[in-house]
């Protein structure tokens, strides 16, 4: 499980990512803190690699303003592809991607002068400026990277796409050229990297323990070193895959174990029974009480003492050779549990034999089935059953205590139940088929009622079957509620991924690819507000109900409706053509020295990055701003004019914004602003109940005021808890036309083939491709489903003991049962009835087991099914499938009744063949 989690899990969950900035000093200055204090700090975490990294930012590998990475990152070489020269050798030399270096007509032995840049001011939009003088470097050669999502790049994203679509190339060099470069800040840090046994299961513990430490000393440190992973919560959900799993393997491995031990009684009592003639001479020579247990017990004791220590030596290797690396500890005590456990039922299965008298032991006649005893052991079973089920309902599903044996207990009182039912219904079955002249299946009928081993054998039966049918009755509801949650976590059938790009450019690429809205939607996460506020998506809703996958149980709105009620009828944008704006505006008085300015942001109707525009100072009275916007020539829609202050300080100022004009445009040359190009507030649709005047973060992560237009139980990806709004009015309403957040392609079944194609020649780069069938197959690998194939292989091997105690009492009762069968066929019964009886008795056990069998797993699904937990997380909320499908039952159990019909045929065609031997 863990390795299973460990392969699905993000670089985020796979890495722990340490740096700090260092304040070095420029051109041969004393170097601050260094790798030498930074590394101790990851040492320990056992299976991990640890990569040392630096780097700052430099001037001169892109047009002004525009700034690279400087990196060293240790080993780089190994992990790129070399296109042209060679890698790093000596000190100031660097490797430039080749996309780089072909905008630069640069080769290996060329020299590059790069500058330290620094940027004075807001760090959430920096400006870089040069920080230091010039410093050559050569060029050593040119790189590819093979493979930007590999785990050793960690979470620095290096190679990031930038909003037009271009992967970012940082720069690398060797540690002492980027020391011996003028630079101030460099940012250094040491990744740690889980290796292929970093989560073998035997080390779990251990690593949970060091990374307690790590998070620790990184608390002492505070804001010197900052601490980045998620590798928490990859422990964390191994943890509860482990957890869950202890919780339903003893569910099927305990009726199991019973089952075992079950057989061991029939197997013994059947053998003592058919040494009753040899014990009762020994007790008439006088010998004593343990003497003849010792004679009873000796041959069945040691084999079950041989074989408990065979077996448990021989489970280990077993179960590393099964699933290399598990654990396989802290087993002596289950092993003694089991070997005790036979022993018990060994003795039990004999006490009947030894303490009965002697006369009765020279008797043919074997002891009734019943009694006192029976009626008494059968009690105790059904209160157990009722206490359990009780438990497992008061503490609302948990499985432990007796409630873990709920199931079992169950399905064995209803196997009990079933046999008492059985005596006096194949009673008078015979009886009256004996009347109607069919001898052999009178015969068969009265032999069910009669032999008190068959009771015992067809309680064993039952169980079998039951465990069976409870083992693929939960396999079932387990599928199909996996099923269901994947499409709820998905979101869709398909989901695409999709790398650095504006919101403009995501909405406008998709509904290019399918202009129709049949089968690709638009998404994008929409930045938390707080704590308080649940998650957020925004999406194309013009497509939400083709693709989305809506589910009944969502509530009454449909997806349809929900789209209406998302997108009202609203304006449309205000888009401007041409190579420049002109902006009319009134001002009134303006108060206050803070440099009142104005700006204004067009986001490109091509989706390249949105444009903010300076005005420059804003002046009272009536003026027309204008300023160059060549990006426009194909169109601009206007985001917003933005009015600040240049310097600190409060200001006061009554503005009118007139006209906007597009300067340079063929057709119109002018279109007016509109106060809201959007419904506002902006309709949402959410789990929660939101009051008016709610504000929730919008795309560009500012408040903003939204009404509630519909309110339902869950949605998809975010569950039950979750707010939907509409991509295109909430990037309309927003301040920024920015790159969005998360951004994906949701598709719908009537995808093309060819739709990531599609996607890549509208400018989009798909870096991930997830389906709902391959999350549905990511939840089977978690610990309860692994678990409950455990089940279903507890239910083979209780097939294979029941078809094991079929043939022992077939072999135990064959020389009575020839002897009675050919004792009437010499009292002129004919052969065909002797024969009908010699099969039927055996075959009649087994299907009538496999009807009561079938009626205990159903009991048994019903009172205790809902507590088996069929994932990590639960249910999640959802109403999942309780009851299995009737076919995915049906047919393995009645696959497992006709392996012991078989069974049961060929140890009746062997009973058959027997007299007719005997009357040759």
């Amino acid at each position: 499980m863990a390795a299973q989690e460990a392969a699905t899990a993000g670089v985020d969950e796979l890495s722990v990512r340490t740096e700090t900035a260092l304040p070095v000093k420029l051109a041969g200055g004393a170097p601050g803190l260094d790798f030498a204090a930074l590394a101790p700090i990851l040492v320990g975490l056992p299976g991990f690699t640890s990569v040392y990294a630096a780097e700052y930012m430099v001037l001169g590998t892109r047009p002004a303003p525009g700034v690279a990475r400087l990196v060293y990152r240790q080993d780089a070489c190994a992990h790129l592809v070399i296109v042209a020269g060679r890698c790093l050798t000596g000190v100031s030399e660097v490797l430039l991607g080749e996309a780089t270096a072909a905008r630069l007509h640069v080769a290996p032995g060329d020299v590059l002068p790069l500058t330290y840049a620094v940027a004075p001011g807001d760090p959430a939009q920096p400006a870089y400026v040069p920080g230091a003088d010039p410093a050559p470097v050569t060029v050593a050669g040119t790189y590819r990277v093979r493979d930007r999502a590999e785990l050793y790049w960690g979470l620095h994203g290096y190679f990031a796409t930038d909003t037009a679509g271009r992967p970012d190339e940082p720069i690398f060099t060797s540690r002492l050229a980027m020391t011996a470069m003028p630079h101030g800040h460099e940012v250094v840090g040491v990744d740690a990297l889980a290796g292929p046994d970093a989560f073998a299961p035997a080390g779990l513990h251990r690593l949970r323990t060091q990374l307690d430490e790590l998070v620790n000393r990184d608390a002492a440190l505070g804001d010197a070193i900052k601490l980045d992973t998620a590798l928490p919560a990859l422990l964390d959900r191994i943890d509860r895959n482990r957890r869950v799993a202890r919780q339903l393997v003893p569910i099927a491995a305990a009726p199991l174990v019973a089952l075992a031990w079950f057989v061991i009684f029939l197997a013994v009592g059947y053998g003592t029974e058919g040494r009753r003639r040899e014990l009762a001479l020994v007790a008439l020579r006088g010998a004593r009480l343990p003497t003849r247990w010792w004679l009873a017990a000796g041959e069945c004791v040691l084999p079950i003492v041989l074989g408990a220590a065979v077996g448990y030596a021989a489970g280990p290797p077993l179960v590393r050779l099964v699933a290399p690396g598990a654990g396989t500890g802290g087993t002596l005590g289950y092993g003694l549990a089991a070997a005790g456990g036979a022993l018990i039922a060994a003795l039990a299965a004999q006490r009947r034999e030894l303490f009965t008298p002697v006369v009765d032991l020279l008797r043919r006649v074997p002891s009734r089935f019943g009694g006192w005893r029976s009626l008494a052991g059968e009690a105790v079973v059904v209160v157990l059953a009722i206490v359990a089920v009780a438990q497992l309902r008061v503490s609302g599903g948990r499985l432990d205590g007796l409630g873990m044996l709920a199931p079992a207990l169950v399905m064995v009182c209803v196997a009990m139940l079933a046999a008492r039912g059985l005596r006096p219904l194949a009673g008078r079955y015979g009886v009256r088929a004996l009347r109607r002249g069919r001898v052999g299946l009178a015969l068969a009928a009265l032999q069910l009622g009669r032999r008190p081993g068959i009771q015992r054998l067809f309680v064993l039966l039952v169980a079998a079957v039951a465990l069976v049918g409870f083992g693929v009755s939960a396999g079932d509801v387990s599928a199909r509620g996996r099923a269901e949650r994947a499409q709820v976590l998905t979101g869709a059938s398909r989901v695409l991924a999709v790398d650095l790009v504006t919101r403009t450019k995501l909405l406008d690429a998709v509904r290019a690819v399918d202009p129709q809205g049949r089968y690709a939607m638009a998404v994008t996460a929409v930045p938390p507000g707080g704590p308080a506020e649940v998650p957020k998506l925004a999406v194309d809703t013009t497509r939400l109900a083709t693709v989305a996958a809506w589910r009944a149980d969502f509530g009454p709105l449909a997806a349809a409706r929900v789209a209406e009620l998302l997108r009202p009828a609203a304006p449309g944008p205000v888009v401007v053509r041409g190579s420049g704006v002109e902006l009319d505006v009134s001002a009134g008085t303006v108060d206050g020295d803070s440099g009142v300015r104005l700006s204004l942001t067009l986001a490109p109707l091509a989706g390249s990055p949105p444009l903010v525009l300076d005005l420059g100072a804003l002046r009272p009275g009536a003026h027309t701003y204008r300023t160059d916007s060549p990006a426009c020539v194909t169109g601009c829609r206007l985001v917003g004019v933005r009015i600040f202050a240049g310097t600190v300080g409060g200001y006061t100022a009554k503005v009118t914004f007139r006209a906007l004009r597009a300067i340079g445009a063929d057709g119109p040359d002018e279109g007016w602003i509109r106060p809201v190009d959007g419904p506002y507030p902006l309709p949402v649709v959410s789990t929660a109940e939101l009051v008016d005047g709610t504000r929730l973060a919008g795309l560009d992560g500012r408040p903003s005021a939204v009404t509630q237009v519909g309110r339902v139980a869950g949605l998809p990806r975010l569950g039950r808890r979750g707010t939907l709004v509409d991509l295109e009015y909430a990037d309309r309403i927003a301040t920024d036309s920015d790159t969005a957040q998360d951004p994906e392609v949701w598709l719908g079944p009537a995808a093309p083939p060819d739709v990531v194609d599609r996607l890549t020649a509208q400018g989009l780069v798909v870096l991930g491709d997830r389906s709902a069938d391959a999350a549905g197959a990511g939840l089977a690998r978690e610990g309860p489903a692994q678990a409950l194939r455990f089940h279903l292989l507890a239910g083979g091997f209780a097939i294979v003991l029941a078809a094991g105690g079929i043939g022992l009492v077939a072999a135990v009762d064959r020389r009575r049962r020839v002897e009675d069968l050919s004792a009437l066929r010499a009292q002129g019964v004919d052969r065909r009835s002797v024969g009908r009886a010699a099969l039927g008795s055996s075959l009649a056990v087994v299907l009538a087991a496999l009807v009561a069998g079938l009626v205990a797993a159903a009991v048994a699904w019903w009172a205790t099914g809902w507590g088996i937990p069929m994932s990590v997380d639960g249910d999640g909320g959802w109403s999942v499938p309780h009851w299995p499908r009737p076919v995915p039952v049906l047919v393995p159990v009645l696959g497992a009744g006709l392996v012991l019909l078989i069974v049961a045929w060929f140890a009746g065609a062997r009973l058959r063949r027997a007299i007719r031997a005997g009357e040759e």
